[in-house]
């Protein structure tokens, strides 16, 4: 139903584009909509240069994360994985968008690996959100460190898979090293909260619920790693906020997290089988317990590759792809 209204607007926001433009001119048009390149919409049939994107969705779950998700998470996953290897080779609207395309933005560099080898059409990587303001890293949480702050945002469903964070510090050797500050809400949070108490994790989670941005904002101070266990995201918001703030991130080495977590700014895991990926995980977080000082190491690397991410830059780069969207179109 979503998708019906969303496209019934995008006739309307054409309808209306088309007479605006009769009367007024313009040198380009840029559509930006939510990642998911399902709806394209309507404006690349108007006659001048059209830039499209940052665009996703064309990934899939790798099939060593769908075991570790309930029945309704799978079948959910499978459903959409099947529609959208239908829909990203058969659907015309989106082809012809794309043929229309002067400029393509790619929101992630798998998804622009897709892209490439199923349509062959060359996007250029930008993600779609950044770093807004500045970033300011709290120095004083590393003084004592009594305990290493975890800290996991996010709605506690299926696709976020906070149940592979639960199953790793059951298996951590300095399990009692950690505190983990669980920032959200939603249907599985009952269920998880009583797997991490019956397998003695009771004191090392704390469930917040829902909280404020600013609430977050001060978690995120105070915290020494930040985690990301999604088994199906474009890019996070969530890291842009732990950047702000210097946090390194910890997460699968997928989706928007293999391009925007650097080396030496946080921890990648492997996409092996299940058993292997919480094993890792694990290892990875008894490592930092028995060499903490890492946690600063990292921290300062966070806000020295930050700067790449800041939307300070993001003026200068969409000009330049105009400059080339239009040069292109026009020699066309």
């Amino acid at each position: 139903s979503f998708y019906m209204a969303y496209r019934f607007w995008h006739w309307s926001a054409f309808q209306l584009a088309q007479k605006v433009m009769k009367n007024q001119k313009f040198d380009l048009i840029h559509y930006l909509g939510p990642i998911g390149y399902r709806e394209p919409g309507y404006m690349w049939r108007l006659s001048i240069p059209y830039v499209w994107g940052p665009i996703g969705g064309a990934t899939h779950v790798p099939l060593a994360l769908v075991s570790a998700l309930p029945m309704a998470g799978k079948l959910k996953l499978v459903f959409r994985a099947a529609a959208n290897w239908i829909q990203l080779r058969f659907s015309v609207r989106v082809r012809c968008a794309l043929a229309r395309a002067d400029a393509l933005l790619m929101a992630t560099t798998e998804n622009q690996e897709i892209f490439r080898n199923v349509l062959g059409r060359d996007g250029e990587y930008l993600p779609e959100n950044g770093i807004v303001g500045p970033v300011i890293l709290n120095v004083e949480k590393f003084k004592v460190m009594d305990k290493i702050r975890l800290v996991w945002i996010g709605s506690i469903e299926a696709r976020k898979a906070l149940v592979l964070l639960v199953r790793a510090l059951a298996q951590c050797r300095y399990v009692d090293r950690f505190r983990v500050d669980v920032l959200g809400d939603g249907p599985l949070r009952s269920d998880l909260e009583l797997q991490a108490n019956d397998l003695g994790l009771e004191s090392v989670f704390c469930w917040h619920g829902q909280t404020s941005r600013h609430q977050v904002r001060d978690f995120l101070d105070q915290a020494h790693l930040h985690v990301v266990t999604s088994v199906s995201e474009g890019n996070p918001t969530t890291i842009w906020e732990a950047m702000s703030c210097g946090v390194p991130t910890l997460a699968l080495d997928h989706c928007g997290m293999h391009d925007t977590v650097r080396p030496g700014s946080g921890i990648k895991i492997a996409i092996t089988d299940l058993d292997k990926i919480v094993e890792d995980m694990a290892l990875a977080l008894d490592r930092l317990a028995e060499a903490p000082a890492e946690l600063r190491s990292m921290a300062d690397q966070v806000v020295e590759h930050a700067a790449d991410f800041h939307w300070d830059k993001r003026p200068e780069f969409f000009m330049s792809v105009y400059r080339r969207a239009m040069t292109k179109y026009h020699a066309s």
